[in-house]
């Protein structure tokens, strides 16, 4: 996308500061008040699809956009099934507006075996808080595949149970794609 060795090198730099601190700040709120609020996340978007654009003129504003694009995409699902909450889907939007769709894509997958390490983790320790809780989303999917419908379930459908803070998922599983990455270990 860029034809200069040394400014790929500092525009890679550039994205990588820009989103680790973009993860610090969401993974400290998600943490401490069990939400990633809209006033980091959307800012954090279009200023990584911003960048790409001013970086790359066209080519790169689409690179950011189809990023973010597939980073809404890939957690649309899951918080559909009330697996993740809305704010968790729109940071790895902001992330792939600064990683670009294949890397978001691998962040996506590394954030995704950490997240299940955590919910394993979660379920073992509060085990009596999630029984019920496979059959009850099944039975929801199913329930949206016979209706056509696709809103997601409510809070109500999960109360009382322990919630995952994916937040810390994704930044934990971003970082690690950005170290490997650095190190020119490929994931995929």
């Amino acid at each position: 996308m860029i034809d200069d060795p040394r400014r790929a090198g500092m525009t890679s730099y550039a994205v990588n500061i820009m989103l680790l601190g973009l993860l610090a700040a969401a993974s400290w709120t998600d943490f401490r008040e069990s939400r990633i609020p809209n006033l980091l996340t959307l800012p954090a978007a279009v200023a990584g699809v911003s960048f790409h654009a001013a970086a790359a003129g066209l080519d790169g504003f689409f690179f950011g956009l189809w990023g973010w694009a597939l980073g809404v995409g890939l957690l649309f699902v899951p918080y559909l099934l009330s697996g993740v909450g809305a704010g968790d889907v729109k940071l790895m939007g902001a992330v792939g507006s600064f990683l670009g769709p294949q890397a978001v894509f691998e962040a996506f997958l590394v954030s995704a075996l950490f997240g299940g390490l955590y919910a394993v983790l979660v379920i073992l320790v509060r085990r009596e808080a999630f029984q019920g809780f496979f059959r009850e989303r099944l039975s929801a999917l199913c329930a949206a595949a016979a209706t056509r419908s696709v809103s997601p379930l409510g809070f109500e459908a999960v109360r009382g149970r322990p919630r995952l803070r994916y937040g810390l998922a994704i930044a934990l599983g971003t970082t690690t794609h950005i170290v490997f990455r650095a190190y020119g270990i490929a994931l995929l």
